[in-house]
């Protein structure tokens, strides 16, 4: 099969395709020929030497989405079968190895890919609408009624996000450039405030819950904005000791999350991709043979939705 790896971690750690012998799988896990692997911020990051580069080993085979078919079971697996098609989040955080022909996967990382989405949507949803929904129905628990701020609302976790959010029956503001705001407003925002031209903190407030998906600056910022007994969730692993603290003095819980792959949790969410509750967005797809483009376009950030490789 054919595999993309990277030889060292760094800034100018570059990609190669090689080929390697498809993995061998446990008891407990499937071999799913891959059709579609998302591409994530965390890949660019770990690529880095940031993001979970710790948990990787080298050379390391990137990606954690996936969409695709189930070629071969493992002798402990009942729910699944040869030629389902399934979709996941694979090992997270950990070597995801995803960024490959053929992808070996606990079965308790996978769930039946949901009816209605193209293998492009199931391959770039399960990492972004995992951590949209651990967020903020096992994190925050938000509440029907209560405001949010979701920082970056057209991209690929914010999207999810705000759509999570208004399903519950927040109040959903978010932050997004003039290009974006209808189709901010398309998936759930009642307000959306243009960042490049408007300082958010002078357009809302009374916030229950922040959605941080950008840190720096705007961490210190978004709790200017915030009721006390809020949350504020951080998604970049800028949140500092100081912030958490300052947070604190205002009655005001700031915290980071990290996703975890959970097969559990997909299938929560399966009822609302099938009922068109949830829409992926997913603004280009490169072959395998373009990663370092397709990085390249990620870094540069902004994108509307999601990015992914499509292998077959």
């Amino acid at each position: 099969m054919k595999i993309i790896l990277v030889d060292t971690f760094g800034k100018d750690a570059a990609f190669r395709i090689a080929d390697e012998d498809l993995p061998y799988i446990k008891a407990d896990e499937v071999l799913i020929k891959t059709k579609v692997a998302g591409v994530n911020p965390i890949d660019l990051k770990t690529k880095d030497g940031e993001g979970v580069s710790e948990l990787c080993t080298l050379p390391a085979c990137l990606g954690w989405d996936i969409a695709g078919t189930i070629e071969r079971v493992g002798i402990g697996v009942k729910d699944f079968q040869e030629g389902d098609h399934v979709f996941g989040l694979v090992n997270f955080p950990g070597d995801g190895r995803c960024y490959a022909e053929y992808v070996s996967a606990h079965k308790d990382h996978i769930a039946p890919m949901p009816m209605g989405l193209t293998w492009e949507e199931a391959g770039s949803a399960p990492l972004v609408f995992l951590t949209a929904w651990q967020a903020l129905v096992n994190t925050a628990q938000i509440r029907k009624g209560l405001r949010v701020l979701v920082h970056g609302a057209a991209g690929g976790l914010g999207h999810a996000l705000v759509q999570v959010a208004k399903k519950i029956g927040a109040y959903v503001i978010g932050t997004a450039s003039a290009k974006n705001h209808d189709f901010c407003k398309s998936i759930g925002c009642d307000e959306v405030i243009d960042y490049t031209t408007s300082m958010f903190e002078d357009e809302c407030s009374d916030i229950d819950y922040v959605m941080d998906t950008i840190g720096g600056d705007v961490t210190l910022r978004s709790l200017k904005v915030m009721r006390p007994y809020g949350m504020l969730v951080n998604f970049t692993a800028s949140l500092t000791q100081e912030e958490i603290e300052l947070a604190e003095a205002m009655n005001i819980k700031a915290t980071f999350m990290i996703v975890k792959s959970s097969g559990d949790d997909l299938k929560e969410l399966l009822y609302y991709f099938e009922n068109q509750d949830f829409i992926v967005e997913v603004e280009k797809v490169y072959p395998p043979e373009e990663i370092e483009q397709c990085l390249k376009r990620l870094s540069l950030g902004h994108n509307r939705g999601k990015i992914a490789l499509k292998f077959s």
